[in-house]
């Protein structure tokens, strides 16, 4: 190996400058003041299921669970973990999850500028603050779901530090003979393997966040290249391990899509051209966004393929052009080009279309997409810069005109993330022809309809039913065959009170979607109000039968059961229920009423018992301590008929009100009247109607005057 060459690869790494403290803090500061909206900002897509109505956040078995495959919508168990600390914290309080969304995008920028020094990267400093301030950062900061993107690239950049310096110290302990064989020399005690194994689990918990992070030991090797380090066996073994984990859990993360999260089917059949297509426009189209970010759109326009359109190979062509000529420059010596495209490309492959990704489905691009990649672009552009440029006059310069432009972009981008239905106007303004931003647009305004009908708000209702119809209307028109836009279009009508035309909608969503539990049960509640319950019992069936553990299906249908007077099959479907949810206090009570009812008496005082004593003392129990005195007041079974103990029940009841309550008294006067003692209950009933009429309670006192008449009637 020639002596230039032994030189460059004993090049010591850059350091940081002494003011890099203030230069961190600076950061950290700018990132926020640009996101100051995010920290006012709500919930919006997908929040729900992330974390407002995610129930794994809410005890210590879901933290267990958030680590087993399928128990959360994408299995990414370092983001919900995060959640799960913070709901400890503030609960759903949206402001936390946004600042911390924010500080780790302000540590991704510093640690992106400690590694581009540690690389020599000419700009180092200007490509960090570009991509703390550039707005198409802002859909993977202010949207709380994408902490995926933030703290996976945390993990990600720390793991790319650690990993260097593990590799900078095997490289002092060995260098290379003049025949190029490897010769051991003196580390000085360092080893270089702990930094490896901090490597490799920050690598880890970058994959647990998102796997889009498995591009890094890829990355490493352009690293490799960017420091003219050797391409040896030796040099590259170390990271096997790193692309096998990175491998397996692509691949378990690209398996839930498609059969989890519904990434699949014809809008997903493609053949190998035509995703080419996709993907090669998607690499020009980032490109573009990122030195033009106007307009930056939550959901852009899904473009129609059509392979034998020549001027859908004109991506293509630019992709093959640029490929060529950084491998020109390569040759050349010049290493810059190739290593960052190289590195933009390789990061946003996963998303570009050869994998199914559920997002496709409505939009073959996205900015959180690149939140990764647009490291490798940014370093290119601001890094060639610098390169041509070297004159600080001349960068100065351009920080005042571009960072300022790029804090009002981001700042204004940010002031969208609002709430959900701010989003969807924005994003529905930018793309009227899509579907899915016009569908999620009505679900906003079908929310406020359903509070203005809460509130009694008729007219304000039917106003914004009506504006959500119109909304659906036109995401049908671009997909008529989307399920969900057929259920909510049921509501409107609902709200509208057009009942047939929503039975009609609601048949058509599960006609498209018969698998799914929640549209057969929606269907039977929709039955329920049109007074048709025979009919909802099906559905409620349907639905239990496809989700036997969901607990609303079950609930429900055994509630419309008893209802119909179907009590038999009403209990039996209950008590499957209180099963699986045996602290549902509320169904164990109704299942006591109904058990009781049908002759199954030990069962009733079982539950009564079991209810009475799981309630706190007070108000609660009274209801059912009424319950227990009758049922052994009035049981046919003699094992469960202890009229004892109804006297002794009747008697602290009445005492709980000081004796001053007409309608213990009459329980008490009834637990007599069925020992057969009609005296006591009749003096008793007496005592209860003078109260009540002293009271002026009118209904009460007729009530109390009838059941006088009846226990002097009985024998």
């Amino acid at each position: 190996m020639n002596s230039a060459r032994t030189t460059d690869l004993a090049r010591q790494p850059g350091s940081l400058p002494a003011w890099a403290p203030w230069a961190m803090a600076g950061i950290v500061l700018i990132t926020i003041l640009a996101y100051l909206p995010a920290l006012n900002a709500g919930w919006i897509w997908d929040d729900n299921d992330y974390v407002t109505e995610n129930e794994l956040l809410r005890d210590f078995d879901g933290l267990l669970r958030i680590w087993i495959p399928y128990e959360t919508p994408q299995y990414y168990p370092m983001v919900f973990t995060t959640f799960w600390v913070e709901y400890r914290l503030w609960e759903l309080n949206p402001a936390g999850y946004h600042a911390v969304n924010v500080l780790l995008h302000g540590m991704n920028a510093i640690l992106l500028w400690i590694v581009l020094v540690r690389l020599r990267v000419p700009g180092a400093l200007a490509i960090a603050l570009v991509f703390a301030l550039h707005p198409i950062m802002v859909e993977s900061v202010a949207w709380v779901s994408e902490r995926k993107n933030v703290l996976s690239l945390f993990f990600y950049l720390s793991a790319a530090l650690a990993y260097l310096h593990f590799d900078r110290l095997r490289f002092l302990t060995t260098t290379h003979d003049s025949s190029g064989g490897p010769r051991r020399r003196s580390s000085r005690g360092r080893s270089p393997w702990g930094w490896y194994a901090a490597a490799l689990g920050l690598f880890l918990l970058a994959l647990f966040s998102k796997t889009v992070t498995c591009s890094l030991p890829a990355a490493l090797i352009l690293v490799m290249i960017w420091q003219r380090h050797p391409i040896t066996w030796q040099r590259l073994l170390p990271l096997a391990p790193f692309f096998v984990v990175g491998f397996l859990l692509a691949m378990n993360t690209a398996a839930i899509e498609r059969e989890w999260v519904g990434a699949e089917g014809a809008d997903f059949d493609h053949s190998f051209l035509e995703r080419t297509l996709i993907a090669t426009r998607g690499l020009v189209f980032y490109p573009g966004k990122m030195l033009w970010p106007e307009p930056l759109t939550f959901i852009y326009p899904r473009w129609e393929i059509d392979a034998s359109n020549p001027l859908q190979y004109l991506p293509l062509v630019i992709f093959l052009a640029a490929g060529l000529a950084c491998l020109e420059a390569l040759r050349r010596g010049y290493r810059g080009p190739f290593v960052a495209l190289s590195l933009y490309a390789g990061t946003v492959f996963p998303a570009l279309g050869y994998f199914n990704v559920y997002p496709h489905l409505f939009s073959f691009v996205a900015d959180h997409f690149v939140y990764h990649a647009s490291i490798g672009f940014i370093a290119f552009v601001v890094g060639g810069l610098a390169y041509l440029l070297p004159r600080p006059r001349v960068w100065i310069a351009l920080g005042v005109i571009v960072l300022p432009g790029l804090f009002a972009l981001t700042w204004r981008q940010t002031l969208i993330y609002e709430n959900s239905e701010t989003l969807w106007r924005d994003t529905v303004a930018k793309n009227p022809g899509g579907w899915m931003p016009r569908h999620n647009l009505a679900q906003s305004i079908l929310r406020r309809a359903e509070v203005a009908r809460q509130e009694g708000r008729q007219e304000r209702m039917q106003e914004l039913a009506r504006a959500a119809k119109t909304h659906l209307r036109v995401a049908l028109e671009n997909r008529p065959q989307y399920h969900n836009s057929h259920r909510s279009l049921a509501e409107v009508y609902r709200l509208l009170g057009e009942m047939d035309a929503a039975l009609e909608s609601m048949d058509r969503a599960v006609e498209l979607l018969p698998e799914w539990p929640a549209f057969h049960w929606e269907r039977g509640r929709l039955l329920e109000f049109m007074n048709r319950p025979e009919e909802a019992i099906s559905s409620y069936r349907t639905a239990s039968e496809i989700a036997p553990a969901a607990p609303r299906f079950r609930r429900d249908l055994a509630r419309t059961l008893i209802n119909v007077g179907r009590l038999q099959d009403g209990a039996r479907e209950l008590r499957r229920y209180v099963e699986q949810h045996p602290d549902d206090l509320g169904s164990l009570l109704t299942l006591a009423n109904v058990s009781a009812e049908i002759g199954d008496e030990a069962a009733a005082d079982r539950l009564y018992r079991h209810v009475h004593d799981a309630l706190p003392p007070g108000p609660e129990r009274m209801p059912v301590l009424v319950r227990l005195i009758r049922l052994y007041s009035q049981a046919q079974d003699p094992a469960v008929r202890d009229r004892q103990a109804a006297l002794a029940l009747a008697e602290y009841l009445v005492e709980q009100f000081g004796g001053q309550d007409p309608g213990s008294l009459l329980i008490l006067a009834s637990v007599h009247a069925d020992a057969g003692r009609h005296e006591t209950a009749i003096e008793i009933a007496e005592q209860a109607a003078e109260i009540a009429r002293s009271h002026g309670m009118t209904q009460e006192l007729a009530q109390i005057e009838a059941q006088i008449e009846q226990f002097r009637a009985e024998p």
